[in-house]
């Protein structure tokens, strides 16, 4: 047995967490902090998300339309109105594919500005045998998390609606 207490000792001496220094966890946390949401900036992404989710969900295209991202929609509309219709378009109710479980999957900061990229499931209630796929829904906001709206993957990388430059998220 009393090997046994001088083999456990020993390795409670050399535990790789004793051996770090300090300033090495110190520098982790502000890493690690640097790339988060403060409590009211999450606060305000979450009821933003959960209210064009539900929008989109729901079939609610104003509310839909009021929460994405503004140049998107200027985009659509420049287009004319059929293309900013069908983009648009949520008349179909259910027929629509239903988005859930949202994770984030990322957050750049620069400045005011912050970008979110989340990650939902859709699933297409019409037809079971077609698998549910993820999408990405990137969440901007212009004001440090004051104010959020959305924009679809394929929008954010379309650089006629946000150029290269202003794209957080590569």
């Amino acid at each position: 047995m009393n090997s046994f207490l001088s083999s456990t000792q020993k390795y409670s001496k050399n535990t790789y967490f004793h051996g770090v220094k300090p300033y090495y966890f110190f520098l982790l946390l502000l890493l690690c902090g640097a790339c988060t949401l403060s409590s009211d900036q999450e606060a305000s992404l979450h009821n933003a998300m959960v209210s064009y989710i539900n929008a989109k969900n729901e079939g609610v295209a104003t509310a839909y339309v009021a929460y994405t991202f503004p140049e998107a929609v200027a985009y659509y509309k420049e287009q004319g109105d059929s293309v900013f219709q069908e983009r648009y378009d949520l008349s179909m109710g259910d027929l629509n594919p239903f988005l859930q479980d949202g994770i984030i999957q990322r957050i750049e900061k620069n400045n005011m500005h912050l970008h979110v990229e989340y990650l939902f499931r859709e699933i297409d209630f019409v037809d079971y045998d077609v698998p549910a796929r993820d999408v990405v829904i990137i969440a901007i906001s212009k004001d440090a998390g004051v104010s959020w709206s959305f924009i679809d993957e394929e929008d954010y990388y379309n650089d006629a609606i946000i150029d290269a430059k202003s794209r957080l998220l590569k």
